[in-house]
């Protein structure tokens, strides 16, 4: 998109609703709007390679210097967008790694899995595996990636783990098409010392467990 149709495009948003901003707010908001749209590929790791506004590809300066935003603000709204589009993904892997597995379950043991996780998300953990006399409470993290494991925890499911003998967490590994590729467990005992702790508050419950 060319300068003259980016300042077309902001002027008719800003018609729209950014004309109630501030100048700089609303180009920010712009900034955003743009970038989500553009759908670079570099955006969904902007996490791991651009960890401060030296970082920022040459397409992202140059989107900033286009709609007169700061490189600090520019940076700002990188991440953002990163944490929607971050979210946004992994919502979309959690569930296809969870319906992979119950799949996979289902396959081998009929009958064997009720994926709670469909109808309510209060549980902790997101399937019931049960097999002759045993019953396994699931909790599945996915990933596509092979070379860095982010795990998010939930304060409720890190409760859940502490006081139900029979949680487990499933790591599934997805292929490129979201199927399943590869799957393990990992003991919660090495995870749970990197909990956030209520007197610290530089460890929040929102930061993932990287493996």
């Amino acid at each position: 998109m060319g300068l003259s149709l980016f300042r077309k495009f902001e002027a008719e948003m800003r018609g729209r609703w950014l004309g109630a901003l501030p100048a700089t707010a609303s180009a920010v908001v712009f900034l955003e709007y743009l970038l989500e749209d553009a759908g670079w590929p570099w955006l969904s790791t902007a996490d791991e390679h651009v960890r401060e506004v030296a970082d920022m590809p040459y397409d992202m300066r140059r989107l900033a210097t286009a709609l007169d935003v700061s490189p600090t603000d520019a940076f700002d709204g990188l991440q953002r967008v990163h944490q929607r589009v971050d979210l946004a993904q992994r919502k979309a892997i959690g569930n296809a790694g969870e319906r992979a597995l119950v799949a996979e379950l289902e396959t081998r043991w009929p009958g064997s899995t009720t994926h709670v996780a469909l109808f309510d998300d209060r549980y902790g953990y997101d399937v019931v595996f049960e097999r002759e006399g045993i019953a396994w409470h699931l909790e599945i993290k996915s990933t596509v990636k092979r070379h860095r494991l982010k795990i998010y925890v939930s304060r409720h499911e890190h409760n859940v783990a502490l006081r139900d003998d029979d949680w487990r967490m499933v790591i599934v590994g997805l292929d490129a098409g979201h199927q399943l590729a590869a799957v393990a467990t990992v003991p919660y005992e090495s995870l749970a010392r990197f909990a956030p702790k209520e007197q610290i508050d530089r460890r929040r419950w929102e930061n993932p467990f990287i493996l």
